[in-house]
């Protein structure tokens, strides 16, 4: 052996000679100076797996939560489905994004209907969306961010529903918003 070099290795010929391990770092330590021989590698074969039940996740979604739920209390991080709470906390990113841009839509409606519809009925549907729209943005303040762009998209199916409601050709409305930002968000002001 040379002076300076690493030892090498005991090749296992048997699995008898893999002893039974009473702690991990034994295990660790019996690995650090054995190895298996390629005739031994050879014969080994993956283990057959049963298939897996199909999760609470898609049988229970209700009940999926409350169990993630529990175990994020608990502190319990090995018990947790992280691949499917990744996906539900993206989608519910989305969706406070998408529930933004609708009633930013409904208030676009009523503020471009004001002039075509009896206007108590929208100044009505004008307050409750803009509450709608400041309450979402309260509780999701980086909304903020995205706002002038969820107002252009917004505007499109606004234009759509004042179609619809007041019967009139899409030639009646804008083709592109006509309120700045501050004007809609503005609790004065009517269209």
């Amino acid at each position: 052996m040379i002076e300076g070099a690493a030892p090498q290795a005991i090749e296992l010929i048997s699995f008898k000679e893999i002893p039974v391990f009473n702690s991990e770092q034994e295990e660790e330590d019996f690995w650090a100076t054995h190895r298996l021989s390629n005739s031994l590698l050879e014969k080994m074969q993956p283990l057959e797996r049963e298939p897996e039940p199909p999760s609470q996740y898609h049988q229970d979604f209700y009940a999926w939560t409350q169990t993630q739920a529990k175990a994020l209390n608990d502190r319990h991080l090995d018990h947790l489905d992280l691949d499917n709470l990744i996906v539900e906390i993206e989608a519910l990113g989305r969706q406070e994004r998408r529930h933004l841009r609708n009633h930013l839509a409904e208030l676009l409606t009523a503020l471009i209907t004001n002039s075509h519809q009896p206007k108590d009925t929208q100044q009505a549907l004008i307050t409750q969306h803009r509450r709608e729209v400041q309450l979402l943005l309260t509780e999701n303040p980086s909304l903020t961010a995205a706002l002038s762009h969820l107002l252009e998209l917004a505007y499109e199916t606004s234009r759509d529903l004042a179609v619809q409601e007041t019967g009139k050709s899409y030639d009646s409305f804008p083709p592109a918003c006509p309120y700045r930002l501050d004007q809609v968000l503005d609790k004065n002001f009517w269209g």
